[in-house]
């Protein structure tokens, strides 16, 4: 239960939907996937954040959490419940209690500093209104850490943007990358060779000519 949510951001949109935990990350991938990251935010708890900056960073925030789960956390959302209550439909798991109301769920966790952060997306009851799940304030707060420990390196950044697709499941710059690499090699083999090649001729030995002869 808690007073308010996020109120440095305008009232939550008319059909907005956050009632199970599938349908908030559901509605902050999809969003963030489409660029809408002040939209996705809506799907973060920022009430740890001041106020008055809820508004600016919001946005921000949403779209390094996005490249972070994209890039490190592989989502299974069959396990993922889609109830308001957080219980799975499948009685046998060990993650719900039959006829409990879950208060939170870690779809993951990554480490930083030898320590794991949890990833966690919490029901919470505004006033009077329906519960709704979102990403819990303590995640939310770790999400300039993560970024900074898992976000794009330099050469992610200057990448264009057809480079980052992927093909078989691994991205188009890499493939290239390993071509160049590969050509690289070659002109590096030649050139020693040459190199090789060219000191061995100049030797007044009998035998070494006889060995640059048959590297020629």
């Amino acid at each position: 239960q808690i007073d308010q949510l996020n109120p440095g951001l305008d009232p939550k949109p008319e059909g907005l939907h956050l009632r199970t935990p599938q349908a908030t990350l559901e509605h902050f991938i999809k969003s963030a996937r489409g660029g809408e990251y002040f939209l996705a935010a809506r799907a973060l708890n920022l009430n740890l954040l001041p106020v008055d900056l809820q508004r600016s960073q919001a946005a921000e925030l949403a779209e390094k959490f996005h490249y972070v789960i994209r890039q490190r956390i592989p989502i299974n959302w069959g396990d993922l419940p889609d109830r308001p209550d957080g219980q799975t439909n499948r009685s046998t798991t060990e993650k719900s209690i039959a006829g409990t109301p879950r208060r939170s769920i870690e779809f993951g966790s990554l480490e930083i500093d030898g320590r794991q952060i949890p990833l966690i997306l919490q029901r919470v009851r505004v006033g009077d209104e329906a519960p709704m799940w979102v990403v819990s304030a303590a995640t939310s707060e770790n999400i300039e850490a993560l970024y900074a420990a898992y976000g794009p390196t330099w050469l992610n950044r200057i990448m264009p943007e057809w480079a980052e697709q992927r093909v078989l499941g691994v991205k188009i710059w890499k493939f290239a990358g390993l071509f160049v690499f590969a050509f690289l090699c070659y002109l590096v083999a030649l050139l020693i060779y040459r190199a090789v090649a060219w000191l061995v001729g100049r030797s007044d030995a009998g035998w070494v000519n006889e060995l640059g002869d048959k590297m020629a």
